[in-house]
């Protein structure tokens, strides 16, 4: 009887199964990438960015001045404020640093995009495979109960072994409740990511991590975003420093003077004024330049710290990595075998009659828990790796 419940259950997942499209891990990164809506506000920042570019060596705008003296014809003069090449490269090389700054906050956009759905992705996994099992649990304990219900009414068994068989099918019956709720929220916050309104399934969960346990970790984050990220924000701060020590170059006010009126017999003259902007202002000087010296010390100070919390990060997510990974091969070597033989032997010596409901049930449970353990187990792993490869700039 309990065969015949798991292969009708088995043959309905899989006529489910067959009317829901396959989504593999690749393919939901691949669709999360498309998402303008994750991806939009870093694109735009970097278009604003290389949009600001083409300003960044502009001339300021020409003055116009009208002059009249009594003593003297009306004069209209056009004054241009000119600056020496220094200060237009340096603002030019300033930009060209923001610039760079938004690439690599887009490329860390992307990573985080990659992070997210992969974690997401797992979590369904996870999920799935942990309401699967319930499935199992729960498709048995059930029968269970039935028979206990049933073995009560007859008298052969009390009512505390009646009671207990009862109480555990409904417990494993609200897990699966709860797990299943759990599972379509998942599901709608991963169609949510990858903008994919259909329902869809998921990979295998437990080839995810069989392929990934070979895997060779490195002990370095130099290929991470995060740290050029933060050298690029020395870089700018220092090509600050450069452009406030420019701005204290002279600059030139040079333009033309018409005459627009003129004496009797007098040709109009064309005149030219040419002026020269000395900094006086020391102290206001001094004051953004040495600002611009503590910008440089922020961002190398800033620099030295997030250095220091991804190595501790990356220790930290190494070692669980390696933690899990020891579970996993126990698991799969040892404890799933056991698991499966302490739920063939508790049934079949409860079939023979020398096992009561109290002492099977609680060896099934014992066996289902190793089993949803090993579940726990492969999607710590796989978040770990998740997170490693996230710290070394290769997700």
């Amino acid at each position: 009887m309990l065969r015949f419940s798991l292969t009708v259950l088995l043959f309905f997942f899989t006529l489910t199964a067959m009317c829901q499209k396959q989504i593999s891990r690749q393919e939901a990164v691949n669709l999360a990438a498309n998402n303008s809506v994750y991806s939009s506000p870093a694109q735009l920042d970097l278009q604003r960015q290389q949009q600001l570019l083409k300003g960044a060596r502009g001339f300021d705008n020409p003055e116009l001045e009208f002059e009249i003296d009594p003593y003297d014809p009306m004069v209209l003069g056009v004054l241009m404020p000119l600056r020496l090449p220094a200060v237009y490269g340096t603002r030019r090389g300033l930009q060209k640093e923001r610039i760079k700054l938004s690439e690599l906050m887009l490329r860390l956009n992307q990573f985080e995009i990659n992070r997210l759905v992969q974690n997401t992705y797992t979590e369904v996994q996870y999920l799935s495979a942990r309401v699967l099992l319930l499935q199992q649990q729960d498709s048995l304990y059930q029968t269970i109960k039935t028979a206990a219900q049933r073995n009560f009414q007859a008298g052969q068994i009390n009512k505390l072994e009646e009671l207990f068989a009862a109480n555990e099918a409904n417990n494993i019956r609200n897990e699966l409740d709860r797990a299943t709720i759990e599972l379509s929220a998942q599901k709608r916050g991963l169609s949510y990511i990858i903008n994919f309104d259909e329902d869809f399934l998921v990979d295998d969960f437990y080839s995810t991590a069989t392929d990934s346990i070979l895997i060779t970790l490195t002990d370095t984050i130099t290929n991470s975003i995060r740290p050029q990220i933060l050298q690029q924000q020395v870089a700018l701060s220092e090509q600050e420093l450069k452009a406030e020590r420019a701005e204290l170059l002279p600059s030139i006010n040079t333009g033309p003077l018409f005459g627009l009126e003129n004496k009797a017999g007098e040709d109009k003259k064309l005149g030219w004024r040419v002026g020269l902007a000395i900094p006086l202002w020391l102290n206001q000087n001094r004051a953004r330049i040495n600002a611009a010296k503590t910008g440089i010390q922020i961002a190398e100070a800033q620099q030295k710290k997030e250095l220091q919390d991804l190595n501790r990060q990356y220790t930290i997510v190494r070692s669980q990595l390696l933690k899990e990974q020891q579970s996993i091969r126990y698991f799969t070597e040892v404890a799933n075998k056991y698991a499966s033989e302490i739920i063939e032997t508790a049934l079949r010596l409860f079939q023979a009659g020398q096992a009561n409901y109290i002492e099977t049930v609680r060896n099934i449970i014992t066996a289902f828990q190793t089993k949803a353990n090993y579940l726990e187990a492969v999607k710590n792993y796989n978040q770990s790796l998740i997170e490693l490869k996230y710290l070394t700039g290769t997700l």
